[in-house]
């Protein structure tokens, strides 16, 4: 803009109009501090007939309005700022959120308890993501507690906020506000986090596997990192190939694995050197329903029979929820809808059965009969019917 500024003051100078413009577009501090420095290359070395080079009229304008737009948009900016979070992603009491009570009693629970009381401890979780410009909510003051013993299983379709919250609990991304802590530690420290991922053995929703490397090389690498004294190794990867049922597949590699078997590898490697705490991000997926059972009695074994650590797991199905979970959390666009046990759940909710049955198709004279034979609620008899909608 500067420099068409320029060509028009050369066609027409002392142009009214090209003046006042130019005092509204100093507005813009490119514009006055590219016009100032033209008009310096310009006329800097040439006497002025009328007044000085840095008169308001040549390039004293341009730097007294870059001193004085200079605090002026230092003061907008603040202004924004200061009321960015409010606006992107406003703090919900829960009347707003319209939370269950089940979920408020956990909130409160949570309130009255410390960061040791429980294993896992998650309050008022709040992730927002920022894409361009668009902000997507994606948890929603999000309050829970595992301890050891218990399986806590997130349920809700795809998006509704369960692979952030693991992504957060694992300190893969930092939530916009809220508190994590892993055994005490608080996930959000990058000291603590370090210190926190010691406890914990993680399957993501995708298998994050080595293609070249083998079922055992695979334990065996998991079990070096994870601490496992070496004249012990052998003995624990095989006691694992032989829980999760992948001894005959051990010397295969990663890549020749069906789906199933390498969820089955997944879930071995989180759960190789017995960590405390277990993440399972749908750790059933592509699954057949044998593979299913399997995999189900063998998380049940480490949480609920032996009690030996936490578990949390996400899932689509309330069918593997119900076979695994001391409690669970029905999860809405990023927040609870419901939580309790799974006893607690169907008594409060429910209160209807469905059933589903599929019949053959039935002959034009049988759909007859039943047509001439149907009573609709009043004392006549139905002889006339749309053959056409029965069939």
């Amino acid at each position: 803009m500067s420099l068409i500024m320029f060509a028009f003051q050369m066609l027409q100078n002392n142009s009214r109009y090209i003046e006042i413009l130019k005092w509204v577009l100093r507005f813009q501090p490119g514009f006055a501090f590219c016009n100032g420095i033209v008009q310096l290359i310009m006329y800097g070395s040439i006497p002025l007939l009328e007044g000085d080079i840095y008169s308001l009229e040549m390039v004293g304008g341009d730097i007294l309005f870059l001193i004085l737009v200079t605090p002026l948009y230092c003061f907008i900016l603040y202004i924004i700022e200061s009321n960015k979070c409010s606006w992107s992603s406003p703090n919900h009491s829960n009347e707003e959120l319209d939370l269950d009570e089940d979920v408020l009693d956990e909130e409160r629970r949570l309130d009255h308890s410390i960061s040791s009381d429980y294993q896992v401890r998650v309050k008022n979780l709040h992730k927002v993501y920022n894409d361009r410009g668009i902000k997507k909510v994606a948890v929603k003051e999000l309050s829970f507690g595992v301890q050891y013993g218990e399986c806590f299983s997130l349920l809700g379709v795809n998006g509704a906020g369960k692979t952030t919250t693991f992504k957060i609990l694992t300190g893969e991304i930092a939530p916009t506000r809220g508190k994590v802590h892993i055994n005490g530690l608080n996930v959000l420290d990058s000291n603590d986090l370090a210190r926190a991922r010691k406890f914990i053995g993680y399957c993501p929703q995708f298998d994050a596997l080595f293609n070249g490397l083998t079922v055992r090389e695979h334990l065996e690498f998991y079990a070096r990192i994870k601490g496992v004294v070496p004249h012990m190794r052998k003995d624990v990867v095989r006691r694992k190939l032989r829980q999760i049922d992948l001894l005959e597949y051990e010397h295969s590699k990663a890549y020749h694995l069906s789906g199933g078997n390498k969820r089955k590898l997944s879930v071995a490697m989180a759960m190789i050197g017995n960590p405390p705490i277990i993440f399972l991000d749908e750790p059933s997926t592509g699954m057949d329903p044998k593979a299913k059972r399997f995999m189900w009695s063998v998380i049940s074994n480490i949480t609920t029979l032996k009690k030996k650590c936490a578990v949390i797991l996400t899932t689509h199905s309330m069918e593997e929820a119900d076979a695994l979970s001391t409690k669970l959390g029905i999860m809405v666009n990023g927040n609870f809808k419901c939580f309790g046990t799974v006893q607690h759940l169907k008594s409060k909710f429910g209160n209807f059965y469905e059933i589903e049955f599929k019949t053959s198709l039935p002959s034009e004279s049988e759909a007859q009969e039943v047509v001439n034979h149907t009573n609709f609620g009043n004392d006549s008899i139905v002889t006339e019917y749309n053959l056409d909608q029965v069939l």
